[in-house]
């Protein structure tokens, strides 16, 4: 039965792809996001990203003063990380697969190297309390991720 159902596919996708692929080539050369999109998604993201660390530096500041600045501290840096990883990333507009995978590592890299000098400062020069460090560099990278999900 299954060699049965995948002779009568084959033949199906073989024509299928190439005709509708090459149709489709000659009829317009659209992609599917633009540089504008990205960047919005950029800026909402960071915007988000800030709420968060607010809210949960508020929520901190039940606990004292030192717990709320903790936890903007630790927000703060994966906020910025983003942000300085978004400017890197869109830099220059439109260019090539090579120089935009090449934006795209220096901007990864740059981002973790704010998060890393961000959370030593908080934490080994300044000594801030760890725990609302962590919490809000968590919840930060949590509104990351909810901001992909519901904004592409």
């Amino acid at each position: 039965m299954p060699q049965r159902a995948a002779a009568s596919i084959l033949p199906r996708l073989r024509g299928a792809g190439i005709s509708r692929s090459l149709d489709n080539s000659r009829k317009s050369s659209r992609v599917l996001n633009s540089v504008a999109a990205g960047r919005r998604l950029a800026q909402r993201t960071v915007v988000l990203q800030t709420a968060v660390t607010l809210a949960t530096a508020l929520i901190c500041l039940l606990s004292g003063t030192d717990a709320a600045l903790a936890a903007l501290v630790g927000g703060l840096a994966l906020t910025i990380g983003n942000l300085v990883a978004a400017m890197t990333a869109f830099a220059g507009g439109v260019s090539g697969a090579g120089v935009a995978l090449g934006r795209l590592l220096a901007a990864t890299a740059l981002k973790w190297i704010v998060v890393a000098v961000g959370l030593y400062l908080a934490l080994a020069v300044w000594q801030l309390p760890a725990l609302p460090v962590l919490v809000a560099a968590a919840l930060a990278a949590a509104a990351f991720l909810i901001a992909a999900k519901l904004w592409t």
